[in-house]
């Protein structure tokens, strides 16, 4: 299966300590909480992707990878989708999307991911589904949990950053359909024959692979 790879996106984070605050396109992105607190998960970031059309294609899957700058120890993650439309350098601390919180993804960052790649399957199941219609928008909400105290904290690359979130994307071409054959509609008395056709829209459909 092809494999479309893009690196460009924008990312945010906001310290929810401070009203308004953002740190749109800001790299390396912060998650998670600095000092113990028992309700304050402190940094809440955001990753959007911008991905082409993908009209003629059938989604297969989609894979994550970001790269892991710094860590305070072992950092449990919650990943939800969004579907309040809105531009990623809209959004601080008093204007975010709402997570979907039925649908969230969980993962872990622990001390070993530190200074490399880590793939991240909870991100690219949230992506897989946004490309499939199941939210309104592709933009993720990365956060820890609101009732641990521990410190938890981590930094990623933003799309600015050296080495920039990563999205992989496995598809298929959807296969093009001949159109209908002619048929013979009637004959009329001058002997000649007279055929219809008929158009088949889903023939003219799907992307044409490049090299």
């Amino acid at each position: 299966m092809p494999v479309m790879q893009i690196t460009n996106g924008e990312n945010t984070y906001f310290d929810r300590r401070y009203s308004y605050d953002s740190a749109y396109n800001v790299s390396p992105a912060n998650i998670g909480r600095r000092i113990p607190s028992t309700t304050n998960d402190m940094y809440r970031a955001f990753l959007k992707w911008n991905i082409p059309s993908l009209q003629g294609k059938i989604i297969k899957s989609a894979s994550v990878k970001l790269y892991i700058r710094s860590l305070t120890g072992y950092t449990f993650v919650y990943s939800y989708p969004t579907n309040d439309e809105m531009d990623i350098i809209e959004i601080n601390t008093n204007n975010a999307p709402s997570p979907i919180t039925n649908d969230r993804r969980d993962f872990i960052i622990d001390t070993e991911d530190v200074g490399a790649y880590k793939t991240i399957n909870a991100i690219g199941t949230l992506v897989r589904n946004y490309l499939r219609g199941d939210y309104a928008t592709g933009i993720v909400r990365l956060q820890i949990p609101y009732a641990n105290g521990d410190v938890q904290w981590a930094q990623i690359d933003g799309f600015n950053g050296h080495n920039p979130p990563i999205l992989e994307i496995d598809y298929d071409f959807i296969p093009t359909q001949k159109p209908t054959e002619l048929n013979a509609n009637y004959t009329p008395s001058n002997g000649t024959t007279e055929f219809t056709w008929q158009f088949n829209p889903s023939s003219s459909g799907g992307d044409t692979p490049t090299g």
